[in-house]
């Protein structure tokens, strides 16, 4: 969590990004699964971050665009943290330990950490043969509770895509499709590769129609349900990104059983992708045709304590091509 990071993409200079300017970005927090990219580096991804800050003050200090945001990732105003790393160095007060408080304590974002919650949710790009290079945490690919980051098959001259999901219960499935197409002499490029296609494209969220088709919706204030979302008004596409979650729920994209490990068939492009449980889905979510089970006790009759044993989809792109904005799905296995 000590590690200097850097944050790129196009939220990398958005002030919701700004902390302490004393400190350099540093860190990366309760790593997950894991991705790979066509130029050879390594993806970690950061999963179940929301729990690790203190956050104690009064809900009217902050603006009602923050309270909906710290709503929708799960950080109350009365929580020390999991493990209580910001009173750590209450004595010497240095900012090892007080990043880890998010409470509003200044004048500025400059003097304290009142953002620091959203420097974590990214996907991390980490070159595992340059041990000298910089983590890179790719804002192009969202804020959410990422579980894992899975590259399509590579295809000269065509955009690269990355599935990635956000593992808690009622979120969404996601994919980005790069803005360059794919050289295969970057193939060795390390991070300058991942500059290359990781910082530029379009974040799209999926929509699972009852009939068996489905939808990619883009995550972009072009989209008319986001520019005119009336529970939150994005300031600009950075804000779209690090606020993921609020915008996929403004697209109007499918509660999901907890996406866990995504896996491609390369050799027909079939995507697989695993939902572990969903303890909530009779209470808070009600069943659509890919997510259609409740929990059943011994007697058969039906609980509000939703899917406990999950089940794998499946899904086709339009054509074959992974950058379709349609696919074709089915549930593989429960």
């Amino acid at each position: 969590v000590n590690t200097p990071v850097e944050f790129s993409g196009p939220a990398a200079k958005s002030m919701l990004l700004m902390n302490n300017a004393g400190t350099p970005p540093l860190g990366t927090l309760n790593n997950c699964a894991n991705g790979y990219t066509p130029w050879g580096t390594y993806l970690t991804c950061e999963e179940n971050w929301a729990g690790y800050f203190n956050r104690r003050e009064e809900d009217s200090v902050r603006s009602a665009k923050e309270l909906a945001a710290f709503k929708r990732y799960g950080m109350g105003n009365a929580t020390s943290g999991r493990y209580n790393w910001s009173r750590a160095g209450a004595a010497d007060a240095t900012d090892v330990y007080r990043r880890w408080d998010a409470t509003k304590t200044g004048a500025s974002p400059s003097q304290e950490f009142r953002n620091v919650a959203n420097t974590f949710g990214w996907v991390v790009e980490v070159d595992p043969f340059n041990p000298g290079s910089t983590p890179q945490k790719r804002t192009a690919i969202g804020r959410m509770a990422h579980e894992g980051c899975w590259p399509a098959k590579a295809t000269a001259g065509q955009p690269l895509v990355f599935y990635t999901g956000d593992d808690a219960r009622n979120e969404y499935v996601y994919k980005f499709v790069s803005a360059a197409n794919w050289d295969p002499k970057d193939a060795n490029g390390g991070m300058a590769a991942g500059n290359k296609y990781l910082d530029a494209g379009t974040l799209y969220v999926a929509k699972f129609n009852d009939d068996g088709t489905g939808e990619w919706l883009p995550l972009t204030l072009a989209n008319p349900r986001i520019a005119s979302y009336a529970d939150y008004k994005f300031a600009d596409q950075a804000d779209v990104l690090i606020n993921a979650r609020i915008d996929a729920d403004a697209a109007g994209a499918t509660k999901m059983d907890r996406q866990e490990w995504g896996a491609l068939n390369p050799l027909n492009g079939e995507v697989y992708l695993t939902l572990t449980n969903n303890s909530r889905r009779g209470d808070s979510a009600g069943l659509n045709a890919a997510n259609p089970r409740f929990y059943a006790d011994e007697k058969g009759s039906k609980s509000n304590q939703g899917n406990v044993n999950g089940h794998i989809m499946r899904w086709r792109e339009a054509g074959g091509n992974p950058t379709a904005t349609t696919f074709s799905w089915d549930i593989y296995l429960f």
